[in-house]
């Protein structure tokens, strides 16, 4: 088959070509690329410069010059994507083990903060093991001290464990505030009821390469160190006992002011049922007051009334016909007897023709009639003679002429 030639360079464009509408339209397509791959490019180069710095310094400068650059490196680059605390030491956890195998320290999957606040929660130490796997003593110091038997079951039953890549930074501030300054790097710390971490012991370097010296150093600090758990234990527990006595106080303090409220509600409630019962007396006193001022009044006006209807009466009353004094064939004048209520008695003539009505103003003129309305009762045959009876003349009762009656009140009030 042929093949197409292969040019070294572009084939050859004239002026024309280069200066026309076409060419600058070419140029403008390839701008942006050209922006792109000037910005990658850019960017590799300050990566790359910012990691040499950060190799190169970590190793030559003090650190107070090394957190001014990383400072200053973080401004240029902008904040890094790096995981939080907990990713960080799961995955140093993950790279330990897949590395190492599965026998090893039992480290926490937590920032190293909440791994402090675990192990002052638990009276514990916190055993810290910074990683740098670019330290040629590391793989050893791995492999055949802290993944020994003896070493992992010290720090399973008096210590909570958490390691971290100097790498990552978690790991590297806790670094630079505990002044590592070689590897392999482990140390004990404590946190205070303040929240201040303390160092409480360190071993790096060759202090820690041999099997049995990290396991001597770690023995050691708990021997020299270990009161310091007995006085957090200790300090802790009298501010559960205070505060358990503030809450009881407190209360106890809460129950006295509620009692105290109850007690106030129940005088209020009292002060108030005591003030409506007054009230109420008051009223009904005033009311029966002035029911029987009313009643009172009733009876005076009702007693000036009877005074008057006795003198009326008797100013009517027809003149008692004298004995003897009825005529021969003319019928004689009727006797009644009327009975009052107090007892008494009292009798009176009337002419032949007397009506009811002349008897009745006979017993309103009576001394003892203290009553305002009131039934004449004839007691044999029973019959009640009532103001419907005023008409009727006595011989037509068929009484005879002696006419036996009764006064029958009709209110027992006013017969009293």
């Amino acid at each position: 088959r042929p093949v197409a030639p292969a040019y070294r360079n572009p084939p050859p464009t004239n002026a024309r070509n280069r200066g026309g509408p076409l060419g600058l339209l070419n140029l403008a397509g390839q701008l942006p690329m050209l922006l792109v791959r000037s910005s990658l490019m850019l960017a590799h180069a300050l990566a790359f410069g910012c990691a040499t710095i950060t190799f190169l310094g970590d190793r030559l400068l003090p650190r107070a010059i090394m957190r001014g650059l990383r400072g200053i490196m973080r401004a240029v680059l902008g904040p890094s994507q790096e995981p939080d605390p907990t990713a960080q030491a799961s995955m140093f956890i993950q790279q330990f083990r897949e590395k190492y195998g599965e026998r090893h320290p039992p480290f926490v999957p937590l920032g190293v903060k909440q791994a402090s606040v675990q192990a002052r929660a638990e009276y514990r130490f916190l055993f810290v093991y910074l990683h740098s796997s670019e330290h040629q003593d590391t793989y050893s110091f791995c492999r055949n001290v802290l993944c020994s038997p003896e070493l992992i079951d010290l720090l399973s039953q008096q210590f909570i464990c958490w390691g971290g890549d100097v790498r990552r930074s978690d790991a590297y501030t806790l670094s630079t505030s505990l002044g590592a300054t070689t590897f392999p790097f482990t140390a004990l710390l404590s946190l205070g009821p303040d929240n201040k971490v303390s160092l409480v012991s360190a071993a790096q370097g060759c202090a820690v390469l041999q099997p049995g010296l990290l396991h001597a150093v770690l023995t050691t600090a708990m021997a020299d160190h270990g009161a310091l758990l007995v006085a957090q234990r200790a300090d802790v527990q009298e501010r559960e006992v205070n505060r358990r006595l503030v809450d009881e106080q407190n209360a106890e303090y809460e129950a006295s002011l509620e009692a105290d409220r109850v007690r106030d509600l129940q005088r209020q409630q009292e002060r108030q049922r005591q003030e409506e019962e007054r009230r109420a007396q008051e009223e009904a006193e005033a009311r029966m007051r002035s029911e029987q001022e009313a009643a009172e009044q009733r009876r005076r006006e009702q007693a000036a009334a009877i005074v008057r209807r006795r003198e009326e009466k008797r100013a009517v009353l027809p003149p008692v016909p004298p004995p003897g004094s009825a005529s021969p064939g003319s019928p004689p004048p009727i006797l009644v007897r009327v009975r009052l209520p107090d007892g008494s008695n009292a009798q009176r003539s009337f002419p032949p023709g007397s009506t009811l009505g002349t008897v009745y103003d006979f017993v309103d003129s009576l001394d003892s009639t203290n009553y305002w309305k009131y039934n004449l009762v004839s007691s044999y045959p029973r019959r009640v003679y009532g103001h419907d009876s005023f008409g009727l003349a006595l011989d037509a009762l068929g009484l005879g002429t002696q006419v036996a009656l009764f006064v029958q009140p009709e209110d027992e009030d006013e017969a009293s």
